[in-house]
């Protein structure tokens, strides 16, 4: 049997959020916020030298991103 390695464990906390909440478009739309700004934070602590998002003309979510990723 395989073990779980961290690409799993990552997959895994993907669907424990998202799937709850997969019919309720605004919740969805928060915890994706909510998810990204904490892998931005992670890449950033990890010594990332910056990011780039392609908004695909949907610049509020990427606002609430960077917010969050600010404080």
């Amino acid at each position: 049997k395989r073990r779980m390695n961290d690409d799993d464990l990552e997959f895994q906390k993907i669907h424990d959020i998202f799937s709850p909440i997969k019919d309720d478009k605004e919740k969805t739309l928060q915890a994706g916020i909510k998810f990204t700004a904490e892998q931005c934070q992670g890449l950033l602590k990890g010594g990332a030298p910056g990011l780039h998002f392609y908004t695909l003309n949907k610049t509020s979510p990427v606002n609430a991103i960077l917010e969050a990723v600010r404080k």
